[in-house]
């Protein structure tokens, strides 16, 4: 690009990400049945819906259909203890910066040194920490397409490796038939001309 825009840079520093596997596990105590007694399936689940006047309740419907109603999941149903937001501390999910793998330092760089990114973030893009061993996740769309892409190339392939083999096998047909004909002449003037000779004979 001749004249990139400016990249915005919304800076998050690593003590601000919190680990909430052990909230999940003092908050959520019922995962299977509904307030009607019944057991939640939720591969089959369509819908959700969060509330915040209910932060204990998780609604859901099995279609999309706004007629139905939802149903509802209290996490806490069974449980006679109070849960008390405000004795909840969260401890930061890391101790350290989260390095990125040396590749995307690499591109980062290339990016701050053509200006694609401006000169005011260079003390915050330099001061990200990279590391050999880290790896960068690629979205599961992105591996997606790639895989459809893949087979869509795959299946082209196998197409085009069909129709040459019917040409192939036309033209075989073609030089069998061609055999036979050139057989069966060979074979039809080698009789006549022992007939001929049998007459002569005579």
């Amino acid at each position: 690009r001749k004249k990139p825009k400016p990249c915005n840079v919304e800076i998050l520093n690593f003590v601000k990400i919190f680990d909430l596997c052990k909230l999940g596990k003092d908050l959520i105590l019922n995962r299977t049945k509904n307030t009607n007694k019944e057991t939640v399936n939720w591969l089959k689940v369509k819908w959700f819906r969060f509330q915040k006047a209910n932060p204990l309740e998780i609604l859901y419907k099995y279609e999309l259909n706004k007629e139905i109603e939802f149903l509802t999941l209290d996490v806490r149903m069974g449980f006679k203890t109070p849960f008390l937001w405000e004795q909840q501390l969260l401890s930061p999910k890391y101790k350290d910066p989260i390095p990125v793998s040396s590749a995307k330092k690499k591109d980062l760089m290339y990016l701050l040194k053509a200006g694609v990114i401006p000169e005011a973030y260079r003390p915050f893009v330099t001061g990200i920490p990279s590391s050999g061993l880290a790896r960068d996740i690629v979205p599961y769309v992105v591996e997606e397409e790639e895989e459809i892409e893949s087979l869509t190339v795959a299946m082209k392939k196998k197409e085009e490796r069909n129709s040459k083999r019917d040409v192939k096998g036309k033209k075989l047909e073609k030089e069998l038939s061609k055999e036979t004909k050139k057989t069966k002449e060979s074979t039809k003037t080698t009789k006549n001309i022992k007939e001929n000779k049998k007459s002569s004979k005579k």
